[in-house]
């Protein structure tokens, strides 16, 4: 039995749930903080008690990228996973390169632009990661619409979750073509919008709630704006178009 310890707001974790989504896997699902307290039992999962875990049986792992090549190779899925050895050390070095290049200057910019932080050296790190971006897209295939070429791969999956708040940084318009270009077919794919339904939700709810007020946000109301927006465009989009209908009703 799989079991995925997950958080909404992970983009790690969105990346497993993307994958088990497109494989049509039954897995339980056990919603672990982010900052706080953890089960008690979970540091013997993941020694640095980061989300997330994914567990089949007495099977333990705790690394998004390598879950996705767990879970494309139990299935037998070389098309996810690559139908050669040239072709899987690809999507190797697609993920590897996410994780170890792109991944620490995404989170400088998304720290502040996405999670309120605060940092004086906004401009410095944006084009840090303008930088790396432009390096990693000419790791993506030229012409796609996937990042290896004609076919969708678990590399597409980890760009899916962990790119998953580029539409909303404040970087220029052109920059990454290639990994715009799977995003806006990862926001098509039903396997990632069901895996990231409840993320945009929540981000909804508390843009709602800085909106109007907690005291005027009613659930059913964002209940009926979310399932209205969220299909035709990426969530950030749609979530927004359902924030402003929120506002223009109350205020």
């Amino acid at each position: 039995m799989l079991r995925l310890y997950d958080n909404h707001a992970s983009t790690n974790a969105l990346k497993v749930r993307m994958l088990l989504e497109e494989l049509a896997l039954e897995c339980e699902r056990i919603e672990v903080v982010l900052d706080g307290p953890k089960p008690a039992d979970y540091g013997v999962l993941h020694p640095f008690g980061l989300v997330p875990v994914l567990t089949d049986g007495d099977v333990v792992l705790t690394e998004s990228n390598v879950a996705l090549r767990y879970l494309a190779e139990r299935e037998g899925r070389t098309d996810l996973r690559g139908t050669s050895p040239a072709e899987r050390a690809r999507i190797d070095g697609l993920l590897d390169s996410l994780s170890l290049e792109l991944r620490p200057a995404l989170w400088g910019v998304e720290e502040f632009a996405i999670y309120g932080g605060v940092a004086g050296d906004e401009s410095e790190r944006i084009a840090a990661l303008e930088a790396k971006l432009a390096a990693y897209d000419r790791l993506l295939d030229p012409d796609g619409p996937w990042a290896t070429g004609a076919r969708f791969t678990i590399a597409d999956c980890a760009l899916g979750g962990r790119a998953l708040h580029l539409p909303r940084l404040p970087l220029a318009p052109a920059c990454a073509p290639r990994l715009r270009r799977v995003l806006a077919g990862l926001a098509q794919r039903p396997s990632f919008r069901r895996a990231t339904a409840e993320s945009d939700r929540e981000r909804l709810e508390t843009s709602a709630v800085r909106a109007v007020g907690p005291g005027r946000v009613e659930l059913m109301r964002l209940d009926a704006l979310f399932e209205k927006h969220r299909g035709s465009t990426q969530g950030a989009s749609g979530a927004s178009e359902a924030l402003d209908e929120l506002r223009d009703a109350w205020l």
